[in-house]
């Protein structure tokens, strides 16, 4: 028993199981965040929610807790979107005011660079106060439409990183140039500064 002891055999199998832990834990810390976040890259279904008073709510549903303060009661969260329109990206309905709940196929989703996510209905595609398709023809027109949209934003894209980049540079030149010359007082030095700065403007 002493030469188990003096051999450190009980310290082996002691780092051992540590290690066998360790990478257990290390493990299920992985699975919990694929689990969490693989959803972020599946589309979700969006819930449309008739309620006994008020308009229906539309949006992703996200969570269900029960009401404080009201045993049995359940409330849901949705992501409802359209945050240019509601001012909120997250609502919670009771679930005594839902009346029905349904998933509606022909709603859609649209991830926009401002304002987060848009959900609706597609009805008819307008360009300002033109008609360009309605009815069967939408989602053909629609496609056409983004991906007319696709290539003006690549075209944005290139513009702010070469000329648009270069004359915010100069400018932010001429600015920090304006500062030194307003603490040297030098007031020649800065009437030419404006000049080129009203030049690159124009």
């Amino acid at each position: 028993m002493m030469k188990f002891w003096r051999r450190g055999d009980p310290f082996i199998w002691l780092t051992g199981g540590a290690l066998a832990l360790c990478l257990a834990m290390i493990a299920g810390l992985v699975g919990i965040i694929v689990y969490n976040g693989a959803g972020v890259f599946w589309p979700q279904d969006l819930t449309l929610l008739r309620l006994k008073d008020g308009p229906p709510i539309m949006g992703k549903l996200v969570d269900r807790q029960p009401i404080p303060g009201a045993a049995g009661h359940y409330r849901v969260q949705l992501k409802v979107g359209n945050r240019d329109v509601y001012g909120q990206d997250f609502r919670w309905v009771d679930e005594d005011a839902i009346t029905e709940r349904e998933r509606p196929a022909e709603a859609v989703v649209f991830e926009r660079v401002e304002w987060g996510d848009m959900h609706g209905f597609i009805t008819a595609l307008y360009e300002e106060e033109r008609l360009l398709a309605k009815g069967e023809g939408v989602w053909e027109a629609l496609q056409r439409v983004m991906d007319q949209v696709g290539e003006l934003g690549e075209r944005i894209h290139a513009l702010e990183r070469g000329e648009l980049g270069k004359l915010n540079r100069a400018i932010d030149d001429l600015r920090l140039q304006e500062r030194r010359l307003q603490r040297e007082k030098n007031d020649a030095q800065l009437a030419a500064n404006e000049v080129r700065r009203q030049a690159l403007w124009d």
